[in-house]
């Protein structure tokens, strides 16, 4: 049976599918509970790695504005296998959609889930997970313990380059 990775990004779900018509299944294989309201952010790119734990064939996430006090406009957002620090594996990268847009606003309060992509991700694979902010955020929605760097840049939409220079990094998970 094949699964269908879905990741929660701070709610950050990555989601991993199983395969066969009728074993199919939606599985998450990482996330992080958002806990906190975040740092004020602005126009920016924001990498975060997150580790799967199963294996899947397409891969999916869940964005949270949990915290937010109005809402929140993400995107484009990017997927890719991660290659250390900022970089990700040349061929791998993967444009997110949600509801069939390269962007999404998120209501304060609420979350939203990214339309499936087609990925095959073996059990125990970095990814990074690139979302763009085309508006700064006042408020952000956070889990302030993610124990891993987050890197930040205002150099505009890099969230579909191969690497980047970071200005900032921080260790909490984002939306």
């Amino acid at each position: 049976m094949k699964n269908l990775l879905h990741v929660l990004l701070l709610s950050f779900t990555f989601s991993t599918f199983a395969h066969g018509a009728e074993n199919a299944h939606w599985s998450a294989s990482w996330a992080a509970v958002p806990d906190s309201p975040g740092p004020a952010l602005n126009t920016q790119t924001i990498r975060q790695v997150v580790r799967t734990s199963i294996a899947g064939s397409k891969v999916r996430i869940r964005l949270s504005n949990l915290y937010g006090t109005k809402p929140v406009t993400i995107g484009p957002v990017h997927l890719g296998a991660h290659a250390g620090d900022t970089q990700v594996q040349a061929g791998t990268d993967q444009t997110l959609t949600f509801a069939g847009k390269p962007t999404v606003t998120i209501a304060n309060g609420d979350s939203a889930l990214s339309d499936p992509v087609d990925m095959q991700v073996p059990a125990l694979r970095n990814l990074a997970v690139s979302p763009y902010l085309p508006e700064q955020v006042a408020v952000s929605t956070i889990h302030g313990a993610g124990m891993q760097t987050v890197f930040m840049t205002t150099a505009g939409d890099l969230t579909g380059a191969q690497s980047f220079s970071p200005e900032q990094t921080d260790d909490s998970r984002f939306f």
